[in-house]
């Protein structure tokens, strides 16, 4: 099984120090709530707990007046819907064609 919080902090830490302690007091609250990290093969459906994290994010934001980083996660959202062939998500993206990609995102695939 792997550790996906160990795997990500091992390939992206050397490059950003500066959120490796927040992606380890992540993996270590997963352990404590869960009893392990987060695993590839634990049999979620990540496409979706990433959606409904993102959905939560865009709401938080939005919030915080940071309407530009909502909607930019909204249309995340709408992309990963379209990209991985979701049909319980098509509503997000039903309409059209390719959903614009925040700049720097994950080109449309």
């Amino acid at each position: 099984m792997k550790d996906v919080w160990r795997d990500l902090i091992d390939t992206v830490g050397p490059g950003r120090p500066d959120l490796v302690g927040a992606m380890e007091e992540r993996r270590a609250l997963g352990i404590e709530r869960y009893g392990a990290p987060l695993r590839l093969d634990d049999g979620r459906d990540h496409v979706r707990d990433l959606v409904e994290e993102l959905l939560d994010g865009a709401a938080y934001a939005w919030r915080l007046d940071h309407t530009d980083l909502a909607i930019d996660l909204l249309e995340l959202v709408a992309w990963l819907a379209h990209r991985h062939k979701r049909k319980d998500l098509t509503p997000l993206w039903r309409g059209r064609s390719t959903p614009r990609v925040p700049e720097g995102g994950p080109p449309p695939g």
